[in-house]
């Protein structure tokens, strides 16, 4: 025979269990929301000549990488160097494989790129950009 108690204790475990999936789906969103902040305070398409845009897009993946990252001035994860070169008129088609293509390339090119943290690049010349 359940209680009043039993009852109220089961509705606070359930809330509970809610509110941490709530707290992660915020933790997310804010997470994006920043990701997505960062990509709108760099240059856009809109921002270059269209003789910058011609040669930006024409660039390899680093080469399109080294440009976004010394834009920034500062080390960058992958997946915010990815939507600055979508934002810039780069075109990526499919965003797993190439993600994983310019990480073994900017992996193999170790007197251009620097790895300073997981996913987290920067250039090599200098230690901020």
């Amino acid at each position: 025979m359940t209680t009043a108690l039993d009852h109220i204790r089961s509705a606070l475990a359930e809330a509970r269990a809610e509110q941490a999936r709530w707290a992660e789906v915020v933790r997310d969103l804010e997470k994006t929301e920043s990701r997505l902040n960062g990509a709108s305070k760099s240059r856009g398409a809109a921002d270059l000549s269209d003789d910058e845009a011609a040669t930006f897009t024409a660039l390899s993946g680093p080469g399109a990488a080294e440009v976004v990252i010394r834009q920034a001035g500062k080390p960058l994860h992958m997946k915010d160097i990815m939507s600055r070169m979508k934002a810039m008129g780069y075109q990526i088609t499919n965003e797993g494989k190439f993600y994983g293509n310019l990480f073994t390339a900017m992996s193999r090119q170790p007197d251009r790129f620097k790895r300073v943290g997981k996913g987290v690049w920067t250039l090599k010349d200098r230690s901020a950009a």
